[in-house]
């Protein structure tokens, strides 16, 4: 079986899209919800493990980013493992906000939201 991979660029080109399409249907922003769950995010992967459930908070998750961005900028590197665990929390927030309006995107405002 040949070894599948993924783009990065692939997912930067969904995230942009998906986070354009959010904004133009309307939600600009959103609701600070914490606490939530999540996964310690190193084992995800072994399906022979049980998952490790842990809480995460939108607010430290945000934080966290804007430190990590900070001193990426600075030139004091991002630890990119931390930097994508906060974002997945700050996306998962996106994920609730998106999920619990029932909106749709449109990209020519021709359907209905």
């Amino acid at each position: 079986m040949a070894e599948m991979s993924l783009a990065v660029a692939d997912v930067k080109l969904w995230a942009a899209t998906i986070i354009s399409a959010l904004e133009r249907s309307g939600i600009a922003t959103v609701p600070l919800i914490q606490p939530y769950y999540h996964t310690a995010i190193g084992n995800i992967f072994d399906l022979t493990k049980d998952a490790e459930w842990g809480v995460g908070d939108v607010v430290d998750d945000i934080a966290d980013l804007r430190s990590e961005i900070a001193s990426y900028t600075a030139n004091e590197g991002m630890v990119l493992w931390h930097a994508l665990e906060h974002l997945q929390g700050v996306l998962g927030l996106l994920v609730h906000a998106a999920e619990a309006t029932g909106t749709v995107a449109f990209l020519d405002n021709g359907g209905e939201a």
